[in-house]
């Protein structure tokens, strides 16, 4: 059984190699139906994540560093996704995050990077590492309330300004 993580108001489902097929393949409905979620009210964004179905399917099997999504309790709606991405090299992780934008501005991504950030620190992970746009100011905003600490910034291959972000674990 993968490890679903709790915080107040979400629910982190890992998303397995199942569910990652029913994504690619855009059957909304069965994973609705999997998930105990209403359809309707969830099809938008999961049609959205529907793209990153093969990629979700291709991490699975690292679980608990997988993906997950990010489900409202009390509104059984699916809010976001992220979890964990690369290789765990010396204990190190690295960590994404999306909310779904009719969702922005209600904590949710700092919730969620917070229970991530929990599980990481059971497993003995030393350090989680992320990466945002410079000028993504929310997103440096969710790091820095999740004690991640700017280490550098730089310009990518694409030229785009991104900031570089550590949190380290005792």
């Amino acid at each position: 059984m993968l490890p679903i993580i709790n915080t107040p108001r979400l629910q982190l489902i890992p998303i397995s190699k199942e569910m990652a097929l029913k994504l690619s393949e855009v059957r909304i409905e069965s994973l609705c139906t999997d998930l105990k979620i209403n359809s309707l009210d969830n099809a938008y964004y999961l049609n959205y994540l529907s793209e990153l179905g093969m990629y979700f399917w291709a991490i699975a099997d690292d679980a608990p560093w997988c993906a997950y999504l990010y489900i409202d309790k009390q509104k059984q709606l699916v809010v976001g996704n992220g979890g964990f991405k690369g290789a765990r090299q010396k204990r190190v992780l690295e960590i994404g995050y999306e909310v779904n934008y009719k969702f922005y501005r209600n904590g949710y991504a700092t919730e969620a990077v917070a229970g991530l950030l929990n599980l990481a620190a059971a497993k003995k992970i030393k350090t989680v590492i992320a990466e945002t746009d410079f000028d993504n100011i929310a997103s440096v905003r969710v790091l820095e309330k999740n004690g991640f600490i700017e280490t550098k910034n730089f310009r990518d291959d694409k030229g785009e300004h991104i900031c570089h972000f550590v949190r380290k674990f005792a």
